[in-house]
């Protein structure tokens, strides 16, 4: 079977909690290269590509962090690049995530 017609599979579901972390974090697209990203905001920026499945035809992002490379998650980073990129389910899940904070704010540092 050629690579174009491999079945696309779904992504995972995002995770709230790391899209509220990704809030945080700046995104820089990398020159001429699209879906591809520095995100900074930990102790070195990681990379992020968001085509890494387009030669095969299916939705597959990669990140060099270690949340992505051990717990095979969509890791925070991820979750950045993807608000970055106006991306449907990440950014109602930034909306969502800031709606519950103002609900229910947390404690203040003592």
């Amino acid at each position: 079977m050629a690579n174009r017609d491999r079945p696309q599979t779904p992504r995972p579901p995002l995770d709230l909690d790391r899209v509220g972390r990704a809030i945080t974090l700046r995104v820089e697209p990398l020159e001429n290269m699209p879906g591809k990203y520095l995100v900074y905001g930990d102790a070195e920026p990681h990379y992020v590509d968001l085509r890494a499945g387009e030669e095969w035809g299916i939705e597959y992002y990669t990140c060099d962090c270690g949340d992505y490379e051990w717990r095979d998650a969509l890791c925070k980073h991820i979750c950045a690049a993807l608000i970055a990129e106006n991306d449907d389910e990440a950014v109602r899940l930034m909306y969502e995530w800031i709606r519950r904070r103002r609900q229910d704010p947390p404690d203040p540092p003592r």
